[in-house]
């Protein structure tokens, strides 16, 4: 163990980095990207010292290959969307499972894309407008190194307030037209 050295975001940062970044990686392989090869060259190195090793071959693999980590980061980002987790243990992935994921999304989704609609009426409130931003800034630092659903639950909550908006109009249109005399 080495405690002449800070590492400034932990000594996994280095492996998550790599396992999002190697030749390997697809944009949803997530930790099941084949990263032996590197952890083989790094089996006798200290755990700071591999931690460096694993952060400068993933950086060595984006500088690179600039087109094809423009690619991969894109892919990344969208898959911050997926529906499916795509489990490594397929027993614990079960079909109503991933239906119900899919409904949840799609409905959270739709009724965010409705509140987007009613813009051009009602523009975003500050606070609308900094959690969708917030939404966006989350998938696009995870697509750094790899998405996964697990990660992006908790940053779902942030579409509750557009959301809530989105119902709110559309009630209170339903409402006003309701009300408006033929």
């Amino acid at each position: 163990m080495t405690f002449d050295v800070f590492p400034l975001f932990g000594t996994n940062s280095g492996n998550v980095l790599l396992l999002g970044n190697s030749e390997n990686t697809t944009p949803n392989s997530g930790i099941q990207a084949d990263i032996s090869s590197y952890r083989d060259q790094a089996r006798d190195l200290d755990e700071v010292e591999r931690n460096r090793f694993f952060t400068e071959r993933a950086i060595d693999n984006i500088l690179n290959r600039p087109g094809r980590s423009a690619t991969l980061y894109m892919g990344k980002f969208l898959n911050w969307f997926n529906v499916n987790p795509n489990l490594a243990t397929t027993d614990e992935q079960h079909w109503l499972q991933i239906f119900v994921l899919a409904a949840s999304y799609a409905m959270l989704i739709g009724l965010l894309l409705l509140r987007l609609w009613y813009t051009r009426k009602w523009p975003l409130s500050d606070t609308e407008a900094l959690s969708l931003l917030l939404y966006l800034a989350a998938a696009a630092a995870y697509a750094i190194f790899f998405t996964r659903i697990r990660f992006r639950v908790p940053f779902d909550l942030l579409l509750v307030l557009p959301v809530s908006s989105a119902i709110r109009l559309a009630v209170a249109e339903i409402a006003a037209k309701r009300s408006t005399p033929p």
